[in-house]
């Protein structure tokens, strides 16, 4: 964030107001651009060129370079990473694509885990999202998720015996689970819940589907979704680190002569 102005300070003070930051995070406000001198830029794969001139540039490809806008206007001498395996390791411009997938995984989880217990009032709660052509299994008073806050959801989940989710893959499946819900997802179609989630860790705590063996599965693993969820999140932690220490290493070998292209 950039604020160029004959007051700087001034301004800056204005425009924070218009950001949120997390309270528990050091996110500092760069008040000019001469504050960005020997800096590093990460970039995911929409952002073409180096917009802010940054000495070192790190590219993160969600995808594969120009799926979503066309445009893949990378510069010389920057460091690649991919989000998973299944983006096909690539050259773009000369320069160096790393082996290691970073996974920087955050979830706002600090309100899920409490000791405070709520009497399970509702039968079920549900979330649909981008899932409207699976058929409903939901009963009729099941209170839908879908746009409430974070601290909507805990104080439901808190009170919901079930939690159905027509999305395969959203975090809120394992969440209900630390919460002591019933977790399913509504599976779909020819899929069986290894190929859903491989790795059987990822499966704990959550039902795909409402077959016996499924239901018994989620009451049975159910206890330890919370210690794995959390295993997670100090994982993507670790995984982060290392990926900085290699754009660091690359960096000090490279010496870069000049900046990459700068925006014109």
């Amino acid at each position: 964030m950039l604020a160029e102005t004959r007051n700087p300070r001034l301004f800056a003070e204005r425009i924070t107001k218009h950001f949120r930051t997390h309270p528990g995070w050091i996110t500092p406000f760069v008040e000019t651009t001469r504050s960005l001198d020997n800096c590093s830029a990460v970039y995911p794969e929409i952002t073409s060129e180096n917009l802010i001139g940054a000495t070192s540039v790190i590219r993160w490809f969600l995808h594969y370079p120009g799926f979503f806008n066309g445009r893949a206007e990378f510069g010389k001498g920057e460091i690649d990473f991919r989000h998973r395996s299944s983006v096909t390791d690539f050259i773009v411009n000369r320069s160096m694509m790393s082996s290691q997938l970073p996974r920087a995984f955050y979830f706002p989880s600090d309100p899920y885990y409490t000791e405070e217990v709520a009497e399970r009032v509702l039968d079920c709660c549900h979330m649909i999202r981008k899932r409207k052509y699976k058929p409903h299994v939901h009963s009729s008073g099941s209170v839908l998720l879908d746009g409430k806050t974070h601290a909507e959801i805990w104080q439901i989940f808190k009170r919901s015996e079930r939690f159905i989710s027509y999305d395969d893959y959203t975090a809120y499946s394992k969440l209900a689970a630390c919460f002591g819900c019933e977790s399913v997802v509504v599976p779909s179609p020819n899929t069986t819940p290894e190929q859903w989630r491989p790795s059987i860790e990822d499966r704990y705590g959550v039902a795909y589907g409402t077959s016996p063996n499924q239901l018994e599965w989620t009451r049975k693993t159910q206890r330890q979704t919370a210690e794995a969820f959390q295993q997670a999140e100090l994982d993507s932690i670790d995984s982060v680190r290392r990926c900085l220490a290699e754009a660091i290493e690359f960096f000090n070998e490279s010496h870069h002569n000049r900046k990459p292209t700068a925006k014109r």
